[in-house]
């Protein structure tokens, strides 16, 4: 007898582990978009069609997210049901790691050759010894105080003040602070001006 009242429903645990599995996946899925764009901010000044390609990525990436949130119970069979159109989690799983590593060995720069680099602050020269996802190494750097003249010193390898590194150490640039970088066509300014 319910006396005037309703029984309350005990929660079902199975729906409630369901709901939380529903929660974990919107969760990775966010997360998955979140890296997209960072991939994208940090491959976008080396190649010219990545906004193409993170654009589909994102597109496809949209329509399983909106898919996601079509997931539903299946009250008879107590199993979770995903309508996803043609990626699945672990697509998406293969997509973030492959995204991953191509940032790593993706990029323009040739192993051995000497640049002039600008970075928001400073100018640099140097031999590229080694490249890595978040930084260029080089060895024979110089910090360019004062360039002079952009083309001129491009034109001649001239610059008004030059200031080296020690000829012992590897200078780390951070590739996030890069506004642009040539291979540099002179003999490396190694001498203090």
């Amino acid at each position: 007898m319910f006396s005037g009242s309703e029984q309350t429903k005990n929660p079902d645990p199975c729906e409630n582990r369901l709901k939380a599995q529903l929660f974990e996946s919107e969760a990775r899925a966010m997360r998955l978009m979140e890296t997209i764009e960072l991939v994208q901010s940090k491959l976008a000044p080396f190649t010219s069609n990545s906004s193409l390609i993170f654009n589909q990525i994102r597109e496809a990436f949209n329509v399983n997210a909106r898919a996601l949130s079509q997931l539903h119970i299946n009250s008879t069979k107590k199993e979770l049901k995903m309508a996803i159109d043609n990626l699945t989690i672990q697509e998406i799983k293969r997509l973030r790691s492959l995204l991953k590593s191509g940032a790593n060995t993706s990029h323009p720069y040739q192993i051995g050759k000497n640049y002039f680099i600008r970075t928001v602050t400073h100018h640099l020269t140097g031999k590229l010894i080694q490249v890595t996802s978040k930084e260029l190494i080089l060895t024979s750097a110089s910090w360019i105080a004062d360039d002079g003249r952009f083309y001129d010193a491009l034109k001649t390898g001239n610059f008004n003040e030059v200031e080296p590194f020690p000829p012992q150490l590897e200078v780390i640039v951070g590739r996030g602070a890069l506004i642009d970088a040539v291979e540099w066509l002179h003999a490396l300014p190694l001498n203090q001006k």
